[in-house]
Formats: structure tokens, sequence, C-alpha cells
């Protein structure tokens, strides 16, 4: 990896930057590169494939059919309701802003 130009990527970036904020990002950037340096020499080849943190199996637990609850109970937490239907603000005003 090369070093990176601050200048370039602060004129793609279209940002004004100060001389000491240069100077900062650069060091930072350094920091960055050479930890991830550090990460290419960790040698993974003979690593499994891992889909998950853990190994262990995740709990299951039986679909039961149940009763279900009736419109009073599933609007029994709302504060405002509109003939068994829940209400909200408005999102969208009338001309579409």
């Amino acid at each position: 990896m090369k070093e990176v130009d601050i200048k370039h990527l602060s004129k793609l970036a279209n940002i004004e930057l100060e001389r000491e904020e240069e100077k900062k990002l650069q060091e930072d950037l350094n920091k960055i590169i050479k930890h991830i340096r550090q990460i290419q020499e960790v040698e993974v080849r003979q690593t499994p494939n891992t889909t998950h943190l853990s190994v262990e199996a995740l709990p299951f637990r039986d679909d039961k059919k149940e009763k279900p609850l009736s419109v009073k109970e599933v609007l029994s937490n709302t504060k405002e309701q509109y003939k068994n239907h829940f209400t909200i603000n408005r999102m969208i005003n009338e001309d579409n802003t």
C-alpha cells in the first residue's frame, strides 16, 4: 500500500482542509494503513470459514397454534385509533412534500 495523498482525497471529497488538518489526517491514515498491514500478515489459510461467531445452536421453539388476539386487545396500547385501526401522524403533506 502506498501513502494516501490527502490533497487528492480532499479534492475528490470537495472539502477544503487547513494545513494542520491535512497533517493530522495523514497521520491518522498512516496509522490505519499500518494496522491493515499487520492484519494482512495474519495466516488464515488453515482457518475454516465461519458464518457465525458462536458455535452453539440457537434454541428453537415449536410453533403452536394459539387463540388470536381480539381487536380490542390489539388496540389496547395505542393512544389513538379510528374504526378499529391504528392511527399515526401524517407523514406526507397534501402537496407530497
